[in-house]
């Protein structure tokens, strides 16, 4: 019975070999086993690439991967821990040392020197700015501190400070000078060339008039009268203080000279180009008596001089020696010095036609005066910038 059971066994295994040989090589008809989708790789996973999940954990190792190298390096290098140890309290000793003598009786202010201020509220406005000054270390300054004790008086642009180690401090102050008085007829106040209201503090004699419809607050919305200021803003000295009121006219801006010149400037843009054409034409001989100057191009200004060669009224150039019948009256002292030292800053020194004076490079004169009439003597001008300084010790 267990021969028999034996062979049985035998032949069964010797069946099933030869079924799986013959099986080797024949596509299988069986459907293969269905996939898990949870099981199924996602995202980079499934292209060769880290997991998602994965990600954050390689970004911080390589953030790391330099204080780990350090790490190791202070483990294994004792003499590199001696000298960060050194390094961390060297830093903290001078870190300590600092903010105990920027503060100290070391460096406290005690000379100051106040620079660029000018009209009558200088002595006032100097005085505060010294003492705020004087509060303060040559180390740990600040400008805020300075503005604020001015009491945000609006002649006051900025300050910049200059410490002079150990005790001495220099401030220069910028200011917005006024440049013109508003008036709607019953009140003026004086206005800066950038439109900024600077109130009845700053109101000179001699500012140039303006008539606006309302007075404003602050600032001057009005385009055109931000035009106007912006005309006298570049101005110079000589000649600003010799100008009596400005307003629209069908040649643009105009300016009336007290002694009753028209100078023409069209629009606002350019105009420290149009008032150096200006003086060139009020230091040329040709222009004697010219009872307007037209600068709306300042390439090519222009002058009308009565009784000039081509009539009552013509328009003449610097340089062109149209005076033959003009009024005999020397040009004003002031516009001829001073427009004599202008044009060389722009094309260099150049003799005008005519016996005009030689220009060159500096400020701008006053204006000509007609037939008739004398220039004024007595006029004073909008505070200037040269101001002088003011300085205290302590």
């Amino acid at each position: 019975m267990q021969g028999k059971r034996s062979g049985g066994s035998k032949v069964a295994l010797m069946a099933r070999a030869l079924t799986a040989h013959r099986s080797r090589g024949r596509p299988s008809s069986a459907r293969p086993a269905p996939v898990d989708p949870a099981a199924r790789p996602r995202g980079a996973a499934g292209r060769g690439g880290p997991a998602p999940s994965t990600r954050p954990r390689l970004i911080l190792r390589a953030a790391f991967a330099p204080l780990r190298t350090l790490l190791r390096a202070l483990r294994t290098r004792p003499h590199l821990r001696r000298r960060l140890v050194v390094a961390v309290l060297l830093a903290a000793l001078l870190a300590g040392a600092w903010l105990g003598v920027r503060d100290s009786p070391l460096t406290a202010v005690r000379q100051v020197q106040v620079r660029g201020l000018s009209g009558p509220e200088a002595p006032a406005l100097s005085a505060a700015l010294i003492t705020a000054a004087q509060r303060q270390s040559t180390l740990h300054l600040s400008g805020d501190a300075l503005m604020a004790a001015v009491g945000g008086n609006r002649l006051v642009r900025a300050v910049a400070l200059h410490p002079i180690f150990p005790h001495g401090l220099r401030i220069t102050v910028s200011e917005r000078l006024p440049v013109a008085a508003l008036t709607d007829g019953s009140t003026s106040v004086a206005a800066a060339a950038d439109g900024t209201v600077l109130g009845t503090r700053a109101l000179a004699p001699a500012l140039t008039q303006v008539r606006v419809g309302a007075l404003p607050r602050g600032r001057v919305l009005d385009v055109r009268v931000r035009d106007y200021l912006a005309v006298l803003g570049a101005a110079p000295a000589a000649l600003a203080r010799r100008a009596s009121r400005v307003y629209a006219s069908s040649r643009g801006v105009t300016l009336v000279m007290r002694n009753g010149l028209l100078i023409f400037f069209g629009d606002a843009a350019r105009p420290h180009a149009k008032w150096l054409a200006a003086a060139r034409v009020l230091a040329d001989p040709g222009a004697t008596g010219a009872q307007y100057i037209d600068v709306r191009q300042p390439e090519r200004p222009a002058a009308a001089v009565p009784g000039s060669a081509s009539g009552s009224g013509a328009g003449t150039s610097p340089g062109s020696g149209a005076a033959a019948g003009a009024a005999s009256v020397a040009t004003d002292p002031t516009a001829a010095a001073l427009a004599a030292n202008l044009a060389g800053a722009v094309a260099g020194p150049a003799a005008g036609a005519g016996g005009g004076a030689t220009l060159g490079g500096g400020a701008t004169g006053g204006a000509t005066t007609p037939p008739g009439t004398s220039a004024p003597t007595g006029a004073t001008g909008a505070p200037s910038t040269g101001a002088g300084s003011t300085s205290t010790g302590g």
